[in-house]
């Protein structure tokens, strides 16, 4: 409920400051390391867009894949425990998160 609660605002202002005077879809895309469930998102998002500028919108959710970068060649990687989590270019263990983290929206619409 935390990440609806957190998007609802900011879809309403993007609607406001766009001048929609109603939405019909908000995309979202939810990376895998959040732990949030697509069909819990869409349970609760049917809840608290109720008497909002966002009821009887749709929500669609785009899963996003963890994906990692090689700070040492570079490399764009999904770790996985197939690949003990390395590099498959170097094998180094060196990398940091570029993608799958974050829940973000994604697009806004009126039609």
């Amino acid at each position: 409920m935390s990440y609806i609660a957190r998007i609802l605002p900011m879809a309403e202002d993007a609607a406001q400051k766009n001048h929609m005077d109603r939405i019909k879809n908000v995309t979202l895309e939810v990376g895998a390391m959040t732990g949030a469930m697509p069909e819990l998102l869409q349970e609760c998002y049917k809840e608290a867009i109720l008497g909002t500028l966002l009821e009887g919108s749709e929500l669609t959710i785009i899963p996003v894949d963890i994906m990692a970068a090689c700070e040492d060649c570079g490399c764009t990687y999904a770790p996985s425990k197939e690949n003990d989590y390395r590099c498959p270019k170097c094998h180094s263990l060196k990398s940091h998160i570029i993608a799958g983290r974050d829940v973000v929206i994604k697009s806004i619409s009126d039609h």
